[in-house]
């Protein structure tokens, strides 16, 4: 049997989903943050403004924000390490 999946407009959003939809917003705010005011340049108040989010709410997600950094880290690191296997397929073709 198949997971369900829900869109983000779904009336109802399984609560893992919901989590990840949420640490999602979080990690996404904090690029620009990170980008124009250094790692240690933002309060995580202004981390949750940007993703409209509340303060307790964060706590859910990370420690602190050295733990945000991290995961983002690995996050966009996974990402990137796919990125020249598709590179690579494209300039073969």
């Amino acid at each position: 049997m198949e997971p369900r999946s829900y869109s983000r407009d779904s009336v109802f959003i399984a609560k893992t989903q919901k989590g990840y939809l949420a640490k999602t917003a979080l990690m996404d705010a904090a690029i620009p943050l990170i980008a124009n005011k250094g790692i240690s340049g933002f309060s995580i108040e202004e981390l949750c403004q940007a993703a409209s989010m509340k303060r307790t709410s964060y706590y859910t997600y990370f420690k602190s924000i050295d733990q945000l950094v991290m995961d983002l880290w690995a996050r966009e690191a996974e990402y990137f390490h796919g990125i020249p296997n598709s590179i690579s397929h494209k300039a073969m073709k």
